[in-house]
């Protein structure tokens, strides 16, 4: 009877875990991944960084996205993690002004799930490029990947792919209630909690498997950029690399020249911010290594002058430096990643006028009569005898002692004396009539 009971007791005790343990509602996890920025290397390395280490411990990625635009390298790298992740991952524009431009455009067609909210826009894809601009077969075919591109992924998330291919050719932009008319994007959401309570209950084709999203009680994890990734972020700009690398080289010259700890110090630290800098960039080796090219010809020029020869090379490979160092091949600039042209002439215009006022000085120094020193400047001076000179003995000359021979005669001490001419170290001297 008591064993009757026991078993009796042990299985309603299991009966209560179990309902208990059915009731209970599932909990999920969404990551929140903010991208504030423009698309570059390091946002880029950011963002798959952490789609990467959501794999497996989340069930939803939401990039909330503010952009407007960025390098075409860096946009295919946030794209194919995008393509490759196992779970869901959806881009909401968010917070109201913000914008999904350029590449922005082609990251919002690549997620899982587009979501707007109100007062943002979307589009204006048209590539672009910095510097020289291209003939209009190599614009043709760039323009050509890019829709070949947005078009994919339109099709492969069942998107308006028709406004995909205008909003690259025509750059063409919507606002968010007129891109859920066109059916670019799935929804508009006042905020995160909204978009997340659509989400919930959609079937979502991922990486080629439907993926049923359970969002009732989420556990959210935001994650945004710290301060180190900011200051990447800062750094890897073409600009800012650039005039990094301008001034540490232009501080190394003025430590070699005149040796500062100030200037060494400086010239350092830009110069390793700036390589590093440059390896998340796609630079053009032969760019960087006409600039080194061009700061050796001002130093030559500075050393031993040649009139402007060495300085004006100096002044052309640093111009074709310059305009090269961001173009990946060839004479063409990257795509939507380029150097201020009106950088480029500010340095320019700098160099060229310190450099030439080196070279006039350089020219003014060698055209200039020259100038006597020490001993030779003293003949034809006059002065009086210190010691008696019989024939050897000390004049004062100049403001000051030399020894000195009399070219004829005594010459008793204080009288008169002038120089007529010099002896190896000696004055001859003569007495003053």
């Amino acid at each position: 009877m008591a064993f009757k009971r026991l078993a009796l007791g042990s299985f309603l005790g299991l009966l209560f875990l179990f309902s208990s343990a059915w009731a209970a509602p599932d909990t999920s996890r969404v990551l929140v991944v903010k991208l504030d920025d423009t698309i570059n290397p390091v946002s880029a390395q950011f963002l798959t960084q952490e789609i990467e280490r959501a794999q497996g411990n989340y069930d939803l990625i939401v990039i909330e996205l503010n952009t407007p635009g960025g390098g075409d390298r860096s946009m295919r790298k946030i794209i194919q993690e995008i393509s490759l992740s196992e779970i869901p991952v959806a881009v909401y524009v968010y917070p109201p002004g913000s914008r999904a431009a350029s590449a922005g455009t082609f990251i919002t067609y690549a997620a899982h799930f587009a979501c707007m909210a109100p007062g943002t826009n979307i589009g204006a894809a048209h590539p672009v490029t910095m510097g020289e601009e291209p003939d209009n077969v190599s614009m043709e075919k760039i323009t050509n990947d890019a829709v070949s591109l947005i078009v994919s992924l339109a099709e492969k998330n069942n998107r308006n792919k028709v406004w995909a291919e205008k909003a690259v050719r025509e750059s063409a932009s919507l606002s968010a209630e007129e891109a859920l008319e066109e059916k670019v994007i799935n929804s508009i959401a006042q905020d995160l909690s909204q978009m997340l309570n659509q989400l919930d209950g959609q079937r979502l084709n991922v990486n080629g498997k439907e993926v049923v999203l359970n969002l009732k009680n989420p556990e959210i994890v935001t994650e945004e950029p710290g301060i180190w990734y900011r200051f990447l972020s800062a750094i890897a700009d073409p600009n800012i690399a650039y005039i990094l690398l301008v001034i540490g080289l232009y501080a190394l010259i003025a430590e070699f020249f005149h040796p500062t700890v100030v200037a060494g110090v400086v010239g350092a630290i830009c110069l390793i911010v700036a390589f590093f800098a440059l390896e998340t960039l796609s630079i053009n080796i032969a760019g960087l290594l006409l600039i080194l090219v061009s700061i050796i010809l001002f130093i030559l020029e500075i050393k031993t002058p040649s009139f402007g020869i060495l300085g004006a090379g100096g002044i052309v490979a640093f111009v074709l430096g310059s305009l090269l160092l961001f173009a990946p091949a060839g004479l063409r600039p990257s795509i939507s990643t380029g150097l201020s042209v009106w950088l480029v002439a500010g340095f320019t215009g700098l160099s060229a006028a310190f450099f030439f006022l080196v070279i006039a000085a350089a020219i003014r120094a060698r055209t200039r009569p020259k100038v006597p020193m020490g001993l030779e400047a003293l003949p034809g001076k006059s002065g009086v005898a210190s010691s008696d000179l019989s024939p050897f003995g000390t004049v004062f000359v100049d403001g000051s002692y030399w020894r000195a021979k009399a070219a004829s005669g005594l010459i008793k001490k204080g009288d008169r004396i002038k120089v007529i001419g010099l002896e190896e170290m000696e004055l001859i001297v003569e007495k003053e009539e």
